[in-house]
């Protein structure tokens, strides 16, 4: 495949989960940049938000910008001339590791909402056993962001003395409940979509590969059967659609989330469109907020390649625990998570 740097680290078969059940035939994906040094002592180590794939930064091998561009680079914080730089993409996500929308070997169909309840803890030893493949024993500096710094902080529980610094960005220990409840509203909408059809929707029907970058498209449209990709789904005829509606009202409940109140009225307050800018429906947007939401899900839907599932499947990242649309709602929906917190 061009343009991929990615890496694959095949977990232990079966690998167990916090919450019950096993993985078999399990992998995860990651990248690295840097090298390490003889002492295997200048390793930093990257968890991610639910969203990002594990292309931080361009490379030879992947010269596309990656979601943390500024931030990771010769001579940037994150300096590649000094530290080896690994980032995994979470157990559970589509973008290279094992989700929702792979391969179940027992069935030799997609998981869809049979896969296990993921945990925090489970994206947590999915990682420390990628580490431990390096020969690494102590990491210099775990970096979590969003939700990677709850998985980070199951990570540092979970492996005493394997970390010798740790940098929490945008996270918390555990969920509070103002986003117990928007989580929850999320997995309803995209449940309540009448394409979700109990899961079993075209995997393949609302993903662009638009802007997806670093073979993020790849996983979803090439249809692998390896453990780790999004495999084929066979008779289109099955299940045709795709929940964007319920996907698009779940990612702008998402957006309201990233700022505060009193963001929100400091930059838009309650200013109106132009007239040109507003068209006759008496329920069409009035306010430049509504034209905002609507320019974040067009952006979001162009860059989205996660499965409803996931979404629903996402694990309870209230305790320590968090795939598109069937990982959407997996993240979003399914019944295993749709009670959790994360």
């Amino acid at each position: 495949m061009s343009n991929d740097a990615r890496r694959y680290f095949n977990l232990p078969s079966p690998f167990p989960m916090k919450r019950g059940r096993a993985l078999h035939g399990a992998r995860v994906a990651y990248e690295t940049w840097g090298s390490l040094n003889e002492a295997r002592d200048n390793a930093v180590l990257i968890l991610t938000g639910l969203s990002p794939s594990a292309h931080v930064a361009s490379c030879p091998e992947d010269p596309s910008p990656g979601w943390w561009e500024g931030m990771q680079g010769a001579g940037k914080a994150i300096d590649t001339d000094r530290w080896f730089v690994i980032c995994v993409n979470s157990l559970g996500s589509d973008k290279g590791s094992t989700c929702p929308a792979s391969i179940d070997p027992a069935s030799g169909k997609p998981y869809r909402l049979d896969f296990p309840e993921l945990a925090l803890e489970d994206v947590a030893h999915a990682a420390h056993a990628v580490v431990a493949s390096l020969g690494i024993d102590r990491l210099a500096c775990l970096i979590g962001c969003s939700m990677g710094g709850m998985s980070a902080l199951a990570y540092m529980l979970l492996h005493p003395g394997s970390v010798r610094a740790h940098i929490s960005v945008d996270t918390a220990p555990q969920a509070q409940p103002f986003a117990i409840a928007i989580r929850s509203l999320q997995r309803e909408a995209i449940r309540l979509d009448p394409q979700w059809n109990d899961g079993n929707y075209d995997i393949h029907g609302g993903i662009s590969a638009a802007g997806a970058g670093s073979a993020g498209a790849a996983d979803i449209h090439g249809g692998m059967s390896a453990a780790g990709d999004i495999a084929d789904q066979g008779d289109a005829s099955q299940s045709p659609r795709y929940p964007d509606i319920g996907m698009s009202i779940a990612r702008k409940l998402g957006v309201i989330t990233y700022r505060s109140a009193m963001e929100w009225n400091g930059r838009f307050a309650r200013i109106r469109l132009d007239p040109e800018q507003r068209d006759d429906d008496p329920f069409g947007l009035e306010f430049q907020v509504e034209s905002y939401l609507e320019a974040m899900h067009a952006v979001s839907c162009a860059l989205s390649t996660r499965t409803a599932t996931s979404i629903c499947h996402a694990p309870a990242t209230g305790s320590t625990s968090p795939n598109t649309a069937t990982a959407a709602c997996w993240k979003a929906s399914s019944a295993s998570v749709s009670n959790r917190r994360w």
